[in-house]
């Protein structure tokens, strides 16, 4: 039997919804990660909000829970977030930008932040760079 490429391995399991299922548990658990973490939420103080157990939280946040929307909604409601569920074309290249409702003060000149339109692209400065994840700001 010859070795299979990564690509390929890929593509095969692509197919399968399994793989689609567990590619959207972990992006919610990793959002749902780093929002806590952020907020210096742990996991006992995260149970205690949901009125559950911190066995419930560990599972959850390892992304063995079988989440439903409600399930979800509870969890990001619980830290002061919420969920965004959106529905794409397959072969789109979707990009969440995440704009902060909070107004900065940065070298004395007043910063906002505002929703990104597609016809806002090539306006914004990138200002912070984190795991993939670009923050942009326009001065207001």
């Amino acid at each position: 039997m010859a070795i299979k490429s990564y690509r390929k391995l890929k593509q095969e399991a692509q197919k399968k919804d399994g793989y689609w299922v567990e590619s959207a548990k972990l992006e919610f658990v990793k959002g749902l990660t780093k929002i806590l973490k952020s907020k210096g939420i742990t996991n006992n103080n995260l149970a205690k909000r949901l009125d559950a157990t911190a066995p419930y939280v560990t599972k959850a946040l390892r992304g063995d829970e079988n989440f439903t929307i409600e399930s979800m909604v509870k969890l990001t409601q619980a830290i002061g977030a919420k969920l965004h569920i959106h529905v794409s074309e397959q072969t789109s290249d979707v990009r969440w930008y995440e704009i902060v409702n909070k107004t900065k003060v940065v070298s004395e000149k007043r910063i906002t932040t505002r929703t990104i339109t597609p016809s806002d692209c090539g306006k914004f400065k990138i200002v912070e760079k984190n795991k993939g994840v670009d923050k942009y700001h326009v001065a207001a």
